[in-house]
């Protein structure tokens, strides 16, 4: 059923100076900019005001940044000129069955031949107008299922949009992009293992806070996104009064390159109420030529230092500085061919640089076969040589509670949109 109801246009306040709201977001930029690179400076306040402290003092710069650009620039929230409200879900989702191979003589689960249901994600969103667009998604893992996804996004412009909720934060190109997308099974050990476990209880590369994104054409399309966060996972409140950053930006040359980086810093408590200072950046790079329909080239590295300690991270890795490579190509038959993708990816994940035994080098083969749409059949090798830790599997993909045997993996994905 549709629901479409007329609005009339709320008459904004165009008579506040727009010069003031200009000064107010540069002062506000700078003030917020100030704060990321030396928390020190205001961890007593503003001086003069030292009731006012740090996470104080970044959410009223947030919030004084949304009043601003509401005012000065006339954003009407409830309804757009001669617009429609159109309440018209649309419902569907996927479900994966997955069959493993592993060549590991002591395997989790007692098997090195299985077949399980790696995951079902039903999702519902709906742009209710061309200002709002709300996503909920609902994820059956294992034997728990969890809201991942539940946001609102408020689209004025393409170059000034907000997002208010729980969602994916901008960190990494991959951890972002959406699993069905993924050239690979499996994503790459350090964005896998960077993106999802920071804060106290982990976060499945999604937290709950707002962010501020959108996209400039001039002279190069630059895509931005800044986000405030919790810090402490999905479907939870926070545990301390700091809040965490992540941002994002991205220039896209001649629509088939693009360049980019991205970084969060934040604070973590353990049970003991002791905080710890979480902190990553990342680079990336990715080609997908116009003039060859079908290639994907590429790049991507992270660094960073989580503490993760409420997770059962080996104490040897939890508070060690990290790092990762990736490199990957693929190749998509196009029409009138058949629907077959090929791709092969080599990385390297070091998850403590003062010990060389933390370090795992992995290469993967894929050949895809797209059955209808993105519904697909996936098969995927794995070749693993890991190191001499007795810790490994608890930070490598699909090699938990193995001591430290990490052997060579073959995987089969079934997968299904519906």
């Amino acid at each position: 059923m549709t629901i479409q109801q007329d609005n009339k246009l709320i008459t904004p306040l165009r008579s506040f100076p727009r010069i003031v709201g200009t000064i107010a977001i540069v002062i506000s930029c700078l003030v917020f900019v100030g704060w990321i690179y030396d928390r020190e400076l205001f961890k007593n306040g503003f001086p003069g005001l030292v009731t006012i402290k740090a996470n104080t003092t970044l959410c009223l710069v947030v919030l004084a940044l949304f009043i601003t650009v509401l005012l000065a620039f006339s954003i009407p929230l409830v309804a757009v000129a001669q617009d429609k409200i159109r309440i018209k879900p649309d419902i569907g989702g996927f479900f994966e069955v997955w069959h493993v191979l592993d060549e590991r003589s002591t395997p989790p689960n007692g098997s090195t031949n299985t077949f399980r249901v790696r995951r079902a994600r039903l999702i519902i969103s709906d742009s209710l107008s061309e200002l709002f667009y709300y996503r909920l998604q609902v994820v059956h893992e294992g034997s728990q299922t969890k809201l991942f996804d539940a946001f609102i996004d408020i689209r004025w412009k393409p170059w000034l949009q907000w997002r208010i909720g729980q969602f994916k934060y901008p960190f990494t190109l991959e951890g972002l992009e959406n699993a069905l997308l993924l050239p690979f099974i499996l994503r790459s050990e350090s964005v896998n293992f960077l993106g999802s476990n920071p804060g106290s209880e982990g976060n499945n590369f999604r937290d709950i806070g707002i962010q501020m994104m959108g996209s400039l054409s001039y002279p190069v399309v630059l895509h931005y996104a800044f986000a405030v966060i919790n810090g402490n996972g999905i479907n939870t409140v926070d545990n301390n009064n700091s809040k965490d950053v992540v941002g994002k930006l991205e220039w896209r040359f001649q629509k088939d390159i693009s360049f980019g980086s991205s970084a969060f810093i934040g604070r973590v408590q353990t049970a003991s109420a002791s905080q710890y200072t979480e902190k990553a950046y990342n680079l990336y790079f990715d080609y997908a030529p116009t003039f060859f329909q079908g290639v994907k080239i590429r790049s991507e590295f992270v660094k960073g230092r989580i503490m993760n300690v409420n997770v059962s991270l080996p104490q040897d890795i939890s508070g060690q500085n990290l790092n990762g490579i990736s490199v990957l190509g693929s190749y998509k038959l196009q029409k009138p061919l058949p629907p077959i993708e090929a791709a092969i990816r080599w990385e390297q994940f070091v998850a403590n640089e003062s010990n060389s035994s933390y370090k795992i080098r992995m290469s993967t083969v894929a050949l895809t076969y797209y059955v209808d749409g993105l519904s697909r059949v996936r098969f995927n090798y794995l070749i693993r040589k890991a190191g001499t830790d007795v810790s490994g599997p608890t930070y490598v993909q699909e090699a938990q509670g193995v001591g430290n045997e990490i052997k060579n993996l073959f995987l089969t994905q079934f997968l299904l949109i519906f």
